[in-house]
């Protein structure tokens, strides 16, 4: 999720560069969006601007959620049932809306119908970071849970998409097929 960052009060710089990995950031109307949580870090100690309150709003609730699905987890690591299959339901992703499930006990990920993305396979990050959302979906609370859940295993899923050429090629062609046939 992008944080939206505001400019300090002054002078507006054009560009801004970071020391963290040489992130250069163009700023527009005295606003920088970035998706990476150490680069907003960096924007507000090293020169002193503000995330608006909205993303702050998103970042609380997406921490709280994450906190909630480690919880669930360690629970179903100490005895409790393990979770069969996630229904993440449709999330918007790079090739359109995909119907999205996630099967642990099958250690497969289902993108609109097709069964071929191996959990074992993905990077470690990767693999934990949907297997925690999908803990996350199954824990929310309520509906804003669930859609912040949702947009998380969305993005997630664009990523093992983009990693994966053939697969987004097929999900393509599915989601093509679908909407054909509801006409």
């Amino acid at each position: 999720m992008a944080t939206k960052m505001l400019a300090p009060a002054g002078r507006i710089p054009d560009v801004v560069k970071l020391n963290a990995d040489g992130a250069v950031y163009h700023v527009r109307e005295g606003v920088i969006f970035t998706l990476e949580e150490r680069h907003a870090v960096e924007l507000e100690k090293r020169f002193g601007w503000k995330r608006d309150a909205a993303s702050v709003r998103a970042a609380s609730a997406i921490s709280d959620l994450m906190c909630k699905a480690a919880d669930a987890a360690a629970r179903r690591g100490l005895g409790g049932d393990p979770r069969v299959k996630t229904e993440i339901g449709e999330v918007e992703t790079s090739v359109g809306r995909i119907r999205v499930v996630v099967d642990e006990s099958e250690d497969v990920i289902t993108l609109h119908g097709i069964s071929s993305v191996m959990v074992g396979e993905l990077d470690t990050g990767l693999r934990q970071a949907i297997l925690d959302s999908a803990s996350a979906f199954n824990v929310a609370q309520d509906q804003q849970q669930q859609v912040t859940a949702r947009t998380v295993v969305g993005a997630l899923v664009d990523v093992v998409l983009r990693q994966n050429k053939g697969l987004a090629q097929k999900v393509r062609e599915r989601v093509s097929y679908k909407r054909y046939l509801a006409i």
